[in-house]
């Protein structure tokens, strides 16, 4: 236990004896009580051969001690790490209560650096951001939820919180000899030296290798009982380190430039955007300019072998379903989100201003994604640029479809199908969806329980863009999510992410488990659904023409 924390724990000990102590003393003066202090009465008891006058002086006694401790406890508690005893109440009260995970909008017109609102020290973050570092309980929760963490990996939310008030700190003036002597006494030698060492706090106290270690999962804020939004903070450090300091991990560099040069981060050729929909008669807007719904395909589902299956079978569900819907085509490009979670904001938001001009340009007023990256973004980034869009995950679609009787599907009755879902962070925690794909799963397959699930559920470590970045430090966060699902018995992992599907089947595939388990999304198991009840309409249609 540290000096800090046995002070508070022996003042807080100390302010309830004394309370006690005016309480027995004093009843022992007046010979007794009347009931309205049953534990007080019972200690008096005790003490009943003290003379009045005494019993009265001993009351008073500690009466002023108590007085004392609480107005000295009242000035600690600002310099002690229970700072959070005062911060914790108006940081609830002014928690965020709008949209989760939306980054603040740099300004890259201004022509001062200093206004564009890249972070640099604890001057340039919000004074929501600031008290949000006195109000941590230190209670670890949002580490130990991190996947990162947990994995191996030098990040911890608990610290980079810390990082920011030790940085205020350590740019206050000189406050004299007792300020030093509380933070020796609350921090050690050592700790002094590290708050008050001048350095800066992005590469030097939050080091490279914490801000890139971050998925942007959402798991610390979704466990943190004060509502510290951590991963906004990472964010706005990572937009230093690639815009101010020009430093980039090598795996990300090339994915910036794959983004810049082709308009994806596979790198392959835009003009093969369309490929995927080749003898599939995929409408264009410009083909279906009045269509009801634009299909945002993604990047991922335009580009990966493995993730145009699933375009594909969403563009069957919608089909079937007789959804009027169309693409844009070559026009469609990437959204901008591994741009930006990477911390590259001019990349994204030039990216991001040409796919929202060419939408408003053809009128677009609602969309569908396959992609939860790609609904947070358009549905709650693209708003900072003008592009307004009622956007909805497939998920949410295909069970709005199915309670409209429109998808032809069979479950699969022999419980032959075991099914282990996994909650794409950004549909889950950033956009609170988990029951829609449930329930399309339920109405098609039997649904095993995995105990990190909904709120608590377990990164694929593909989000923020680690995607495009090589683990090279602890254990896979892939690896850990997969030995969790392959625990419970399914046959099949489900998603709803292209990422995750990447990331979970490659993960399998290192276990060694492809031939038993396989990972599909979710529309792929609805297609499947619909081949069966297929198959049992022309059995049955056959038996009746043999009768």
């Amino acid at each position: 236990m540290t000096p800090d924390a046995a002070l508070i724990l022996g003042t807080i000990a100390s302010l309830m004896l004394t309370h006690f102590g005016i309480q027995v003393f004093h009843l022992v003066a007046e010979g007794g009580g009347n009931g309205a202090y049953p534990i007080s009465e019972y200690l008096a008891g005790w003490l009943i051969a003290i003379p009045s006058g005494t019993a009265k002086v001993l009351s008073e006694i500690n009466w002023w001690i108590h007085v004392l401790l609480v107005l000295g406890f009242g000035n600690y508690l600002l310099y002690s790490k229970h700072s959070h005893i005062v911060a914790a109440f108006p940081n609830i009260l002014f928690r965020n209560l709008e949209q989760l995970g939306v980054l603040p909008k740099l300004n890259l017109e201004a022509d001062d650096i200093a206004k564009i609102g890249i972070v640099e020290s604890y001057k340039d973050f919000t004074w929501k951001s600031i008290l949000d570092s006195f109000a941590c309980t230190e209670c670890a929760r949002c580490s130990n939820a991190c996947p990162a963490y947990t994995t191996g990996k030098p990040l911890s939310p608990m610290q980079v919180v810390h990082d920011l008030r030790d940085d205020l700190k350590s740019n206050l003036p000189d406050r004299g000899l007792l300020d030093d002597l509380m933070e020796r006494f609350q921090h050690g030698r050592d700790g002094e030296a590290s708050i008050k060492e001048k350095k800066p706090l992005v590469g030097g106290r939050t080091t490279e290798e914490v801000l890139w270690a971050c998925t942007t999962c959402g798991a610390c804020l979704e466990v943190c009982p004060v509502f510290i939004d951590q991963p906004e903070k990472i964010l706005q450090m990572r937009q230093n380190l690639v815009m101010l300091q020009e430093k980039v991990p090598a795996d990300l560099a090339r994915t910036f430039k794959n983004l810049e040069q082709n308009g994806n981060p596979w790198g392959i050729g835009s003009h093969k955007r369309m490929d995927w929909a080749e003898g599939h008669n995929v409408p264009t807007l410009d083909e279906r300019p009045d269509a009801e719904y634009l299909l945002w395909v993604g990047c991922a589902g335009s580009y990966d072998d493995r993730i145009k299956k699933q375009t594909l079978a969403l563009v069957e569900i919608l089909t079937v379903a007789k959804v009027d819907f169309a693409v844009l085509g070559l026009e469609e490009g990437c959204t901008g989100d591994p741009a930006r979670r990477s911390g590259n904001e001019m990349l994204y938001q030039m990216q991001a201003q040409q796919n929202v001009e060419v939408m408003n340009s053809k009128n677009v007023k609602k969309v569908v994604t396959a992609c939860p990256h790609c609904l947070h973004t358009i549905k709650n980034e693209y708003p900072q640029l003008g592009g307004n869009f009622e956007v909805v995950h497939h998920t949410q679609l295909i069970r709005q479809l199915m309670d409209e009787d429109r998808l032809p599907i069979e479950k699969d009755a022999d419980g032959v199908r075991k099914i282990a879902y996994h909650d794409p962070c950004y549909l889950g925690r950033w956009n609170n969806e988990y029951d829609a794909p449930r329930e399309t799963l339920d109405a098609i397959g039997q649904q095993v329980v995995v105990e990190r699930s909904r709120e608590k559920g377990f990164c694929c470590g593909a989000g923020g863009g680690r995607m495009w970045m090589e683990e090279t430090i602890g254990t896979r966060v892939n690896h850990n999510r997969v030995d969790e699902l392959l625990a419970t018995g399914a046959d099949t992992i489900a998603t709803a992410c292209p990422f995750c599907t990447i990331m979970l089947h490659d993960g399998v595939a290192d276990r060694g488990a492809e031939e038993r388990v396989v990972v599909l999304n979710v529309s792929e198991l609805v297609t499947r659904s619909m081949a069966r009840r297929r198959e049992i309409d022309a059995q049955s249609a056959a038996n009746k023409t043999s009768l």
